[in-house]
This record gives C-alpha cells, sequence and structure tokens, in this order.
C-alpha cells in the first residue's frame, strides 16, 4: 500500500470524510475540527470569528457552506433558530453530535445544553415505534427523525430542587 494512502487511512477526519464522498480541503478540516472540539452549538458566525487568524483563510461564505454540507451528509446537525433578538437568538447553530439526543435551549440567552445521553435515551425510548405508527397514521405522514428540544433557564430552580413537581407552562398561540 502506498505511504500516502495509509497515511490518508490513518487520519480520523480524512477517514469521516471519505465514505461520504466529502473532500478533505483544508477549510472544511480547520471547520469540521472546530464544530467537534465544541460542546456550546456555535452559529456559523461565531465559528467563523473563533477561526479568524488561524493559518487557513475563511470567509464566512465557506463557513456557511461547509457547515451545510456536513449536514446534507450527516457529518453535522443544524439546529432551527429560536428567533427573538437574543444573541444568537435568529441564526441556526450547529452540533456535531449526530447521534440522537435532546437540547435544552435557554429561551433568554439562546444557549444549547446537550441532555446527558442516558436521560436523553430514556425519554427517547418513551416515545416508541408504536406511538411514531399511530401518528403517522393519524396525520397520514412518515416519521423520519424525532427531534424534542427542551426549553429551561439556568437559575430557575427547578422541580428536583424544589422538592415539588411543577407543571410546564404551555404557550397559548393565536390563530
Amino acid at each position: 500500500m502506498p505511504a500516502k494512502q495509509t497515511q490518508a487511512t490513518q487520519d480520523p477526519i480524512q477517514s469521516r470524510f471519505a465514505p461520504l464522498n466529502v473532500r478533505c480541503t483544508q477549510q472544511r478540516r480547520v471547520v469540521f475540527e472546530a464544530l467537534c472540539a465544541t460542546r456550546s452549538h456555535p452559529t456559523a458566525e461565531q465559528l467563523h470569528d473563533q477561526l479568524q487568524g488561524g493559518h487557513v483563510a475563511l470567509s464566512l461564505a465557506t463557513v456557511y457552506n461547509t457547515l451545510e454540507k456536513f449536514c446534507a451528509v450527516g457529518l453535522a446537525h443544524k439546529l432551527p433558530p429560536s428567533g427573538g433578538r437574543r444573541p444568537g437568538g435568529g441564526s441556526s447553530r450547529y452540533d456535531a453530535t449526530v447521534h440522537d439526543h435532546l437540547h435544552v435551549r435557554c429561551p433568554r440567552t439562546g444557549e444549547i445544553t446537550d441532555v446527558p445521553d442516558r436521560l436523553s435515551r430514556e425519554v427517547l425510548d418513551r416515545i416508541g415505534p408504536d406511538l411514531l405508527g399511530r401518528i403517522e397514521s393519524e396525520i397520514g405522514m412518515k416519521i423520519e427523525h424525532v427531534h424534542v428540544e427542551l426549553v429551561g433557564s439556568r437559575g430557575a430552580r427547578s422541580a428536583a430542587t424544589s422538592g415539588t413537581r411543577r407543571r410546564p407552562r404551555h404557550r397559548r398561540t393565536r390563530p
């Protein structure tokens, strides 16, 4: 086996990109490394700002296009914007953790936190195939993916710490 091919197969990023037919350019490599290194679910703008001054020149358009490519091939997930005028509130955020898991979003700051895997799995397991099948039958659509986002604020007293169970408030929407 040629040395170059051996080196490529030992490169963990190249070995993630190759089966998906994604070229491993310097720009894609640095964006992927930065996205994988953070748990903050950054916006494209935040990633771009973080990568400025590095050894690879990146435009904001390149960061956006690269993130969209990663999402299209399953290397990242795009989290929808929460809206509003909060920091990062109106921009999509990106997550390199692509296995099923839950997020908690703070409506005040726009911060997104991963729910620990064991708790995510517990919630997702309760949304079993029988329930999904009933939903599909009733609405006439095939469920392809389940996305659950919880909304909460840091510093607020939780049901666990206050000793009482509170029911979550449901927003009413006007027709």
